[in-house]
């Protein structure tokens, strides 16, 4: 297979979580094709070409509806490009639980074909029935993020010897009551745990508050101190499809800020709840693994891919056997078990890495769609991505599946330094205007220096009036240059009419000159005359000659005759002198 060009559209920046930033450019890294990144999709007009792309992913980290409390990210027109061009659309899409008729609605404006959910094969085919999405060939149910290498490498680096000041940690957030039972459990296991480790005097760092979020190196650092870790499964037990659930809650919850979740689960859920659910992994638990920290985690199905006792410790959902949880987490040699078991089965299986999703990836799109690669872009994916940040002042550069940032606040604090030093030396800002003009179209370039050179020399605009009346009529420009000689250089005009004369007609020449001649030339008319006969018909000429010569030279007549004679027939010529020999002599 070719390779093709797959464009993604995100709405990624440095600062947003690091799985983002893995997920984006594990297919730079990974993939056999060109791949090209649109950033902020928002910003760009009518300038993105989508012919030229064979596959378009539009990424889960943007919004494709409109949610009350965000707008698309994605323009009208530019959404109406994606669904007429003929690449193969692809959707990655995460928290699949809010307004799913809103999200139906927009792939079929995008005129998705490949669907990459979180959900479960069971669940998938209810969430994305066919007969609302008929453009939709496959539904592909994928994690939310994988192992990346450098999280391999530094999983390989952790000391689990190491003493840690911090025995359980966690951070999230409190979530809507709208996600049903599920989504409750994150604030359930923070409240229970942190009262009850207090209680036993166990050491914690538990917050579910927004502003005590930890991201980037600091969220390392915070896995590193701990022994175990929180965790609930990854997903929703509530599917909204119309909003009117979220709608609902929100106003009920509104009107009674201190209502407990029972009340809201009678009133709005419970007649929805755990009728579909959402129920995986995050990337959250690689990263638990590789820090070597123990999960100590709420029952679940985890996507299949956790095993209760053999990857963590598990709480059931009643909190019943909390104790017991939270004694056999505190036991080294359960932790070190724990430990090895998920070092196994997560961080040293290749199911669960980038390279091999985005091999999966690229076998699904040689198998599964027939098409020939365009390959009309030939610029390489760093020029495309290095105009895209310079005209949108994005500061990310994506370089070869890794991220170059760019300071554009430092580069802004030059250039306006810049400015100011130019501004005072106005040749030199002349010359940068010029040079930018030169680079950016060397044909204005061109034309603007001819009309400087034409307003400061006089002389350069005569020649290009002299030029241009030339150009536009040959005849005219004849006319007007002989009526300024004469009246210039009258003496001049003579020659000029001479030369057109010549040039348009010889002939009328020849017999002016002659007339000419014979006024102010008497003598130089017989030669004019002469030069014209021989030129005309030298047998004339030779037999005029004869005739002046004998009458004015009688004796040279015969001196003629015989140069003549002997000239056409010498035979003749010797026959003739032999005679007159003879006859002499006699």
């Amino acid at each position: 297979m070719s390779k093709l060009n797959i464009l993604i559209i995100a709405d990624y920046l440095p600062g947003d979580a690091t799985v983002i930033r893995d997920h984006l450019f594990s297919f730079d890294r990974y993939s056999n094709h060109r791949v090209f990144h649109l950033f902020w999709p928002s910003k760009h007009k009518d300038e993105i070409d989508f012919s030229h792309f064979d596959v378009v992913i539009v990424h889960w980290c943007i919004y494709i509806t409109k949610l009350g409390i965000s707008h698309p990210s994605i323009p009208a027109a530019m959404a109406e490009k994606i669904r007429q061009s003929s690449a193969i659309k692809v959707l990655f899409l995460q928290d699949e639980y809010r307004r799913m008729n809103a999200v139906h609605e927009a792939m079929n404006e995008l005129g998705i074909n490949l669907m990459m959910t979180c959900a479960s094969k069971e669940t998938r085919e209810q969430l994305y029935p066919s007969r609302k999405l008929p453009s939709v060939d496959g539904l592909h149910t994928v994690l939310t993020g994988y192992i990346p290498e450098y999280l391999k490498a530094r999983s390989q680096r952790v000391d689990d010897n190491t003493s840690r000041p911090v025995d359980i940690g966690y951070r999230s957030r409190r979530l809507p009551f709208s996600l049903g039972k599920l989504g409750y459990e994150k604030t359930q296991i923070y409240e229970y745990v942190s009262v009850r480790a207090k209680q036993l005097g166990i050491r914690t760092d538990l917050s579910i508050s927004e502003s005590e979020r930890i991201y980037g190196d600091a969220w390392h650092d915070f896995l590193l101190s701990s022994y175990c870790q929180l965790g609930t499964p990854s997903g929703a037990s509530v599917i909204d499809f119309t909003g009117k659930i979220e709608a609902d809650v929100k106003t009920f919850v509104e009107l009674r800020p201190f209502a407990p979740f029972e009340d809201v689960y009678d009133t709005f859920l419970s007649d929805v709840d755990e009728k579909l659910i959402i129920d995986t992994i995050s990337p959250r638990v690689f990263e638990y693994t590789a820090h070597g920290c123990v999960m100590l985690m709420t029952e679940g199905h985890y996507g299949g891919h956790l095993e209760p006792g053999t990857h963590y410790v598990q709480i059931k959902k009643d909190f019943s056997n909390l104790d017991i949880a939270l004694a056999e987490a505190m036991e080294p040699e359960v932790r070190a078990q724990l430990l090895a078991n998920t070092r196994r089965d997560l961080m040293d299986n290749d199911q669960f890495s980038y390279r091999n999703f985005v091999g999966w990836f690229n076998q699904l799109l040689a198998t599964e769609h027939d098409f020939i690669a365009r390959g009309k872009t030939r610029q390489r994916a760093t020029l495309f991505h290095l105009k895209q940040a310079i005209s949108q002042q994005h500061p990310s550069l994506p370089v070869r599946g890794y991220e170059v940032l760019i300071p554009w606040h430092i580069i802004h604090k030059f250039q306006q330094r810049i400015s100011r030093w130019i501004a005072g030396h106005p040749k030199l800002a002349r010359t940068i205007d010029a040079t930018a003009l030169l680079v950016r179209s060397p044909k204005h370039f061109l034309y603007s220096a001819y009309a400087s050179l034409l307003r400061h020399n006089p002389r350069v605009l005569r020649l290009h009036h002299i030029a241009l009346s030339f150009v536009r009529s040959p005849r005219h420009f004849f006319s007007d240059l002989g009526a300024n000689l004469s009246q210039r250089f009258p003496s001049a005009l003579h020659a000029y009419g001479a030369t057109k004369m010549v040039i348009l007609s010889p002939r009328q020449f020849i017999s002016r000159l002659g007339a000419k001649l014979s006024t102010r030339l008497p003598r130089a008319h017989h030669a004019y005359g002469a030069t014209k006969m021989f030129i005309s018909s030298p047998r004339y000429f030779i037999s005029k000659l004869r005739a002046k010569l004998s009458q004015w030279f009688p004796s040279a007549r015969y001196g003629y005759g015989v140069a003549r004679m002997l000239i056409l027939s010498p035979r003749r010529f010797f026959s003739r002198l032999h005679a007159k020999f003879t006859k002499h002599r006699t």
